[in-house]
């Protein structure tokens, strides 16, 4: 009986962070500064509600500086680029 609970535990708990793992991490859309193409990037709503770093356009290759910005209410997402150089 004590090992039924305790794996029936384990599996809970598994489920529970994957779930919040899942929320925690979205993909948002950005156009990119240099050729204006519209890019994907993945956000990690972990890392705060302003973030910035640098990505290269999936089209053009050219490194964009992102300034992300999470609503903490309704985890919407605005990004801002701008050229990195």
């Amino acid at each position: 009986m004590q090992t039924t609970i305790v794996k029936t535990f384990r599996r809970n708990v598994s489920t529970i962070r994957k779930n919040f793992e899942i929320k925690m991490q979205t993909t948002s859309e950005f156009y990119c500064a240099y050729c204006g193409e519209p890019n994907v990037t993945f956000v990690d709503l972990s890392a705060g509600g302003q973030q910035s770093y640098i990505e290269d356009c999936q089209v053009c290759c050219r490194p964009n500086i992102l300034y992300l910005r999470v609503d903490e209410e309704t985890l919407d997402i605005e990004i801002d680029t701008e050229y990195e150089g």
